[in-house]
C-alpha cells in the first residue's frame, strides 16, 4: 500500500516525463493505478513511455495504457518508475518472487541519479519495438 500511495503521489505531481520500466506481472497488477492518473499527466503535455515484457499477462494493460503512453517491449526485468528526471521509485523483488505484502521500494529524490537513470532508460527505450497484444 505504501509503495502505491507514493506512486500516486509521484504520477500527480509530474509535469513533463514519466518513465516506468516494469515486469509484465507488475504492468499488469499496476495497471488501474496508472490508468487512473496518467490521462491527466497526458493532457498536462506530460511525455509517458512504458517500457515491459510482452506477455498475455500483461496484454490488457497495454491495451489500456497505449492511449495514454508510448508503450514498447523489452526482455528485461525491471521495476522502477522515473518522474521528471528528479525522483525515482524502484523495487527490489521480482513480483514473481515474493507476494506484495512483503515488496520494498525505495525512493529517491535525487535529481542526479534521477537524471542518469532517465538518460539510460531513454537510449534503451529508443531502441526498442512498440509492444503488441498477446492473444
Amino acid at each position: 500500500n505504501n509503495i502505491q500511495n507514493h506512486l500516486e503521489t509521484m504520477l500527480k505531481s509530474a509535469q513533463k516525463k514519466i518513465s516506468v520500466f516494469l515486469t509484465a506481472k507488475s504492468l499488469a497488477d499496476e495497471s488501474m493505478l496508472l490508468a487512473s492518473y496518467l490521462p491527466k499527466a497526458k493532457s498536462k503535455g506530460v511525455e509517458i513511455k512504458i517500457a515491459t515484457q510482452q506477455s498475455k499477462e500483461a496484454s490488457e494493460a497495454i491495451k489500456l495504457l497505449s492511449p495514454y503512453a508510448t508503450v514498447k517491449a523489452t526482455q528485461k526485468k525491471a521495476r522502477m518508475v522515473i518522474v521528471d528526471g528528479k525522483e525515482v521509485l524502484f523495487m527490489l523483488y521480482d513480483t514473481y518472487d515474493i507476494h506484495s505484502s512483503y515488496d520494498i521500494g525505495i525512493w529517491l529524490n535525487s535529481g542526479y541519479l534521477a537524471a542518469s537513470l532517465e538518460e539510460a532508460f531513454s537510449k534503451e527505450f529508443s531502441m526498442l519495438k512498440k509492444a503488441e497484444i498477446v492473444a
